[in-house]
């Protein structure tokens, strides 16, 4: 069995690595992972340590299958790829229950909002008096959006475990 990591401790590729060797013991080593994974122990050593300027998205996603760890894709996409810090939310891990709910409150937030909306674009443009309110739109919507990125993961994460 592999020692603690100290330098890595905070990298979520190595916190990620060390969550699946609780189901796998073979991710206590990184030897064995790298051996598992096709690359070489050094290129694992870079990804956790964060020492590499780029980790290829094939290996993020080879490390989210591998890990059942699939907000590992979107914490790449938000911070580590360029276009996707301005589109893609990092998920992270949380209980059905709480996911459902926030769900349903974004769902009824936006239920308040729809006739505004229906004003708002009625005359195919949006005013200067509209334009807080779209905003407000806008950020409900993106959270509706969010919301449904967390329970997309957790059906993946929790399928595999069946």
């Amino acid at each position: 069995m592999g020692k603690k990591p100290t330098k890595a401790a905070d990298n979520i590729y190595c916190q990620k690595r060390l969550q699946a060797a609780l189901t796998d013991y073979r991710f206590n080593s990184r030897e064995k992972t790298a051996e598992m994974m096709n690359m070489s122990l050094s290129q694992l050593t870079e990804y956790e340590l964060g020492t590499c300027k780029r980790i290829p998205p094939e290996s993020v996603c080879l490390m989210a299958e591998l890990y059942n760890a699939p907000d590992l894709r979107s914490y790449y996409c938000h911070y580590q790829c360029p276009i996707g810090a301005i589109d893609i939310h990092p998920v992270y891990s949380e209980q059905l229950e709480g996911i459902t709910l926030n769900i349903l409150a974004e769902m009824n937030m936006l239920d308040r909002l729809k006739n505004r909306l229906i004003e708002i674009a009625a005359d195919g443009q949006i005013t200067d008096d509209e334009e807080a309110d779209f905003n407000k739109i806008l950020e409900n919507l993106d959270g509706i959006s969010k919301r449904a990125q967390e329970l997309k993961v957790y059906a993946e994460k929790n399928r595999k475990k069946r």
